[in-house]
């Protein structure tokens, strides 16, 4: 993801008393190609809202109001929103239409405005999640690695089981099962198993040039340890590329996951993601959090 950066705007400019004026606004769609010339010229307009980053814009439908551009992206259970504005009303507008299945994510190495948190906050939306992102420019091989550890294609059952049932698909960018059908054939998945051989957990990520991406790490096996050999046989595959520098992501308040990394050699690189869901939905998560 890249970072997006946010303008404050003066405090006097936001305006409680609503103006009714997207009334008339429907979700619609276009081609790829009419899509992104909208977003083009929305971004020329410098918005002072954007959560924006050069996203797929397959399949996505928009909202588009003289000075807001909605996006809506869907997912396996849920839609993603992204938005350009340079109207807080309007914008206000458009969120308290949405439902409580329409998600925000907000990447961002600057941490999020006093403004953008009042709009969103006015438009229904309150913060679910935060992740930070981690990185090493000197991973180093364990061993050498071994090609057998890649998951194969009757796999992907399992692995999307795994995924959905210990994952919130909100905060973690999870793979549809063609997705994961891809990422076996590409050799983006690395497995282990137990003695029956099915998988137990999986490491995933994306090769870019000279660095490596790690989206995935989980072990559902039961061993202690089976978690931190998954990334070790992840380090000695980018070793075998010539690959040193990767990274990957963690929820800021697990801190166990975050000392691993550090002791690991990793370091924070500044950008957060922030999960944004439906005021009324996150009360409802809250709840069935305390009686888990």
């Amino acid at each position: 993801m890249k970072p997006i950066f946010f303008s404050d705007f003066e405090e006097d400019t936001y305006n409680t008393n609503i103006t009714r004026s997207v009334s008339v606004c429907f979700w619609g769609g276009a081609n790829v190609n009419i899509l992104q010339k909208k977003v083009v010229n929305f971004i020329s307009r410098k918005p002072i809202y954007s959560n924006y980053f050069g996203i797929d814009l397959e399949k996505v439908e928009y909202i588009e109001c003289s000075d807001t551009l909605l996006l809506r992206k869907p997912y396996e259970t849920f839609s993603r929103i992204y938005f350009l504005s340079t109207n807080a009303n309007q914008l206000i507008d458009l969120l308290r239409t949405l439902s409580a299945d329409d998600i925000i994510n907000i990447p961002s190495k600057n941490g999020l405005s006093s403004s953008l948190l009042q709009t969103l906050s006015a438009g229904g939306y309150s913060l679910f999640e935060t992740y930070v992102r981690l990185y090493n420019n000197n991973s180093e091989s364990r061993d050498k690695f071994v090609d057998d550890c890649f998951a194969r294609i009757e796999d992907v059952p399992i692995m999307y089981h795994i995924l959905y049932a210990n994952f919130c698909p909100y905060t973690d960018t999870l793979p549809s099962k063609d997705e994961l059908t891809n990422m076996v054939l590409n050799k983006q998945l690395i497995v282990c198993r137990n003695e029956r051989e099915e998988v137990t957990g999986l490491v995933a990520f994306t090769l870019m040039k000279s660095r490596c991406y790690f989206s995935i790490l989980i072990n559902v096996g039961g061993g202690a340890t089976d978690g931190l050999n998954l990334l070790f046989k992840g380090f000695d595959y980018i070793a075998s590329k010539n690959i040193t520098q990767y990274y990957l992501w963690a929820k800021e308040t697990n801190h166990r996951a975050v000392n691993l990394y550090f002791a690991l050699g990793c370091k924070l690189d500044g950008l957060k993601d922030y999960t944004f869901i439906k005021q009324e939905k996150n009360e409802t998560e809250n709840k069935a959090d305390a009686h888990g």
